[in-house]
């Protein structure tokens, strides 16, 4: 390599390192606040070349809302072990989840647990939600199906999960005597295709409802063998959730550059346990991202026709609740 060359890789080398490792947003949320002042709380995501990987941290801003002047900025916090971290509607509890595995050599065998955490820093309830045997990983903030959130009342919590998977058992073996998901024989080497694209081993996200005060778990499910659903949010009564439901044909390949999926907006209600579709099952869309506005008076989407080029330009949909 001649010296000229050396020099352009090595000065190629520090403009990528400061470009990489530049820190950026993850998420943020506002914090309830009574007088004229916003508080944000957000999570950065910073690169480490030297490890290869990333590290995130939180800093919370305080914001004034008729100048929009950043009054103060708290010191970077170090975010490192857990997977979610939010804070319910009314400010003063949050919920963190994270993953745990007890045995390093036995990655597979992990765990979760959800913390029900109080503003002042105590720790209300622990729950090892993977032993309710409802379902498997929790989703993280993938980009794609990834959601938690808090309802008004601050009892249940919406979820994203990879969907139980079903056991395998010998053609030989005696019949179960679990009536609820007997094992299937044949089924261990039957491969299932993931999301792909940053989205590895992600196979069929389901909506969970966790109850905090019965540490019961509702998985919506029923009608939704074929797709994959995510982007929870729920109906300001608190009597149900919205979500996405992707189709899963022809092929799962890739959804965070590709978000143009055929695809169907839900409503599901926990009260009579019923599924209604908010938009057409048979046409030809595709819809995310559903939010409630503040006054849960209005509900707005995106929604484009499925299929054609990546990230194509997508129509803001408002439906009027009330």
């Amino acid at each position: 390599m001649t010296k000229v060359n050396a020099n352009f890789v090595s000065e190629a080398k520090t403009i990528f390192k400061e470009l990489v490792e530049h820190p950026r947003i993850s998420s943020a949320w506002l914090v309830k606040s009574k007088n004229r002042y916003i508080n944000v709380e957000s999570v950065w995501t910073q690169k480490c070349l030297e490890r290869s990987d990333s590290h995130k941290f939180r800093r919370g801003y305080v914001i004034n809302a008729d100048t929009s002047d950043v009054i103060t900025r708290s010191n970077p916090q170090l975010h490192l072990d857990c997977d979610w971290h939010v804070i319910s509607p009314s400010g003063q509890k949050s919920v963190v989840i994270r993953k745990h595995i007890p045995d390093k050599t036995k990655p597979a065998e992990e765990k979760w647990y959800f913390e029900v955490w109080a503003s002042s820093g105590f720790c209300e309830k622990v729950i090892d939600i993977s032993a309710t045997e409802k379902h498997g990983a929790v989703y993280d903030d993938d980009g794609a199906f990834g959601s938690v959130a808090w309802n008004t009342a601050e009892d249940k919590i919406v979820y994203v999960a990879e969907k139980k998977k079903v056991e395998s058992g010998s053609y030989f073996a005696k019949p179960s005597k679990c009536q609820d998901n007997p094992p299937e024989p044949g089924m261990k080497f039957v491969s299932t295709e993931d999301w792909g694209e940053m989205l590895v081993d992600k196979k069929q996200p389901v909506v969970c409802v966790i109850d905090l005060n019965s540490e019961e778990v509702k998985v919506v499910e029923q009608g939704l063998e074929n797709m994959s659903c995510g982007q929870a949010v729920w109906c300001p009564d608190d009597k149900g959730v919205v979500f996405s439901a992707f189709f899963q044909e022809p092929f799962r390949l890739g959804m965070i550059y590709c978000p143009v999926r055929r695809s169907v907006l839900y409503h599901y209600n926990l009260e009579t346990d019923s599924l209604k579709p908010l938009t057409d099952e048979n046409g030809n869309i595709s819809v995310r991202s559903a939010r409630f506005s503040p006054d849960g008076s209005k509900l707005v989407y995106l929604e484009c026709k499925a299929g054609g080029p990546h990230c194509r330009t997508q129509k803001l949909m408002l439906v009027c609740i009330q």
